[in-house]
């Protein structure tokens, strides 16, 4: 993987820190809008990390002074016929991503958040914001609707009416909130984000590789289906773990007193 250090990166920053891959937004003279280039190279990215047994943790940053003003309204289509089009082709092959990875992805949110970038950020399995950042749900002031599968997170997160109210009011939902709707799991202060996000992944990446991944497959599928259901499915992926050396070795460490290990 160290050979990814060594590409030239025209939209996006990476960084790799012993089991942890940090991918950072980095347009900012555009406050990190998203274009056709950056979608490009963080997807390229993901696939890299995606094969590299070794890195167990990605975290989703941006450089300068916010995560992201959305997408690239002065770019347009980017040579597609529709937004749809573009939105099928480039996003939802990071959402895709994202979902389908056996990594644990951390969304590491500075400044604002807006649009479809919000979309980005809460695909994330968990998130950390910084107590001035804000997601921004700009849409229904440009007679737009959402995208990114905006609506889809509101919806769960805040229900069906406030997510309605935030959406039509086009709101910001400040960095306090947030947390109190359990849009992201923490808000630390400014200037020890970087710290708590990396001490936070860093923490994640020495755990159970496997429950982790399985375990986020678990939650998705509660998401969207009945208890019984959501049972028989962990029921199916505790054998799978339950019968790994992995496993086996870590119940030895805990009857013998001692601090299982997954390193």
């Amino acid at each position: 993987m160290n050979y990814l250090k060594e590409q030239a990166f025209e939209a996006i920053d990476f960084a790799l820190k012993d089991r942890v891959a940090f991918i950072y937004l980095d347009r900012s003279q555009t406050m990190n809008a998203i274009n056709q280039k950056m979608r490009q190279e963080i997807l390229y990215l993901m696939e890299e990390i995606e094969m590299n047994d070794h890195i167990k943790v990605v975290v989703l940053g941006a450089k300068g002074k916010g995560f992201s003003s959305g997408g690239d309204l002065v770019e347009g289509l980017a040579g597609y016929e529709t937004v749809e089009d573009k939105i099928l082709a480039e996003y939802v092959p990071i959402f895709e991503g994202i979902q389908r990875s056996s990594k644990l992805y951390i969304a590491s949110i500075h400044g604002a958040c807006a649009g479809i970038a919000s979309g980005v950020a809460l695909a994330a399995d968990l998130a950390i914001m910084s107590e001035s950042a804000y997601f921004y749900v700009p849409f229904a002031g440009l007679n737009l609707v959402p995208d990114g599968g905006v609506s889809y997170q509101l919806v769960r997160h805040l229900g069906y009416k406030k997510a309605m109210e935030v959406f039509l009011n086009a709101e910001r939902i400040k960095a306090q909130d947030c947390e109190k709707f359990g849009i992201v799991n923490s808000v630390v202060a400014d200037d020890e984000l970087e710290n708590k996000t990396q001490a936070w992944a860093a923490k994640l990446a020495e755990g159970a590789p496997l429950s982790h991944s399985l375990g986020k497959r678990c939650m998705q599928f509660a998401m969207e289906n009945t208890l019984v259901d959501t049972v028989k499915y962990e029921a199916k992926n505790q054998v799978t773990c339950s019968q790994s050396p992995i496993t086996l070795a870590a119940i030895k460490s805990m009857l013998n007193k001692e601090k299982p290990t997954f390193v």
